[in-house]
């Protein structure tokens, strides 16, 4: 089945893909997604993070300390970086979320 996004979620998701493209690492991780969920305009992923009695902030720091140890290189692999088991993992918890919650798209709530 394919999985079908939210506006929000597919920017967040296309976001991400950038990240990793610009910054040579061959893979999109869940780091880069967190990071533009978290960068997001509008984005309620702070306010969630908030509620569970988080920091967004210092979470924030901490997902662009990984994303700078990430192994990264130069050349054509980085234009086109393939999704990690990570990332693909969360994609598919996400959709089983929105089913869970009835929904009938994947929201950034759900990533």
């Amino acid at each position: 089945m394919e999985q079908k996004f939210t506006t929000m979620a597919q920017e967040a998701i296309g976001d991400a893909i950038q990240s990793a493209s610009a910054a040579g690492n061959a893979q999109v991780d869940t780091l880069h997604l967190v990071d533009a969920l978290l960068r997001q305009q509008n984005g309620v992923i702070p306010s969630l993070i908030a509620a569970a009695g988080g920091n967004a902030q210092t979470i924030g720091t901490q997902v662009r300390r990984g994303l700078v140890a990430l192994p990264s290189s130069s050349g054509s692999t980085t234009a086109q970086p393939d999704a990690s088991r990570q990332l693909t993992t969360a994609l598919a918890q996400a959709e089983q979320e929105m089913r869970r919650m009835g929904d009938e798209y994947v929201s950034t709530e759900h990533l």
